[in-house]
């Protein structure tokens, strides 16, 4: 037997947002999903109204204005030096500063002269999901380093530009589903 097995047929409530299948579904299953789908009544998202970034392990609502912390070494000279030389040590202690302040996001650069930021940035994403269950949000001038963050984060990240250009990071955003945050002062 093909797909799973189910005695009336797939189920499909009134206000679904999303529909589909999991292990085992084929093509066959997940056409009869969508007919009965197709007779119910969708829930509407909104989302310029309602935000939301995930984590590895959560989903938060983001408030309309929320509150970042960033983290980069344009503002530390210790973490600059140590991202040069492809080690974030300190990064764990700046973590843990930044859960003291309650932020809704931390915002990660590695933006910095003399910084391999595309050599650095995976490091930097997986040690900061060591350490907190906040979501994650990146800057950089370079597209490439976004790519990269976005590529290696495990969730639905945010990205707060930095002079790029709007369309291309618009695509990029896109592209991995993250949302960018605008219009925050």
């Amino acid at each position: 037997v093909s797909g799973p097995r189910v005695a009336s047929g797939p189920r499909v409530v009134d206000g679904a947002a999303a529909v589909g299948g999991c292990c085992g579904t084929d093509p066959s299953y997940i056409r009869a999903v969508a007919k009965v789908a197709a007779e119910k009544t969708p829930v509407i998202l909104h989302p310029e109204e309602e935000v939301r970034l995930t984590t590895e392990r959560m989903s938060v609502l983001l408030p309309d204005r929320p509150e970042i912390y960033k983290i980069a070494p344009s503002e530390n000279g210790e973490l600059a030096e140590e991202y040069r030389n492809g080690a974030c040590d300190t990064l764990a202690e700046l973590l843990e500063d930044a859960l003291d302040e309650e932020p809704d996001v931390i915002c990660l650069s590695v933006d910095g002269e003399g910084i391999d930021g595309k050599a650095i940035i995976e490091e930097v994403v997986g040690e900061a999901c060591q350490n907190v269950n906040l979501p994650l949000a990146f800057s950089s001038v370079d597209p490439e380093v976004l790519e990269a963050a976005l590529q290696s984060y495990p969730g639905r990240a945010a990205v707060v530009p930095a002079g790029n250009d709007r369309e291309a990071l618009r695509i990029l955003c896109e592209k991995y589903g993250a949302v960018i945050l605008t219009n925050l002062q």
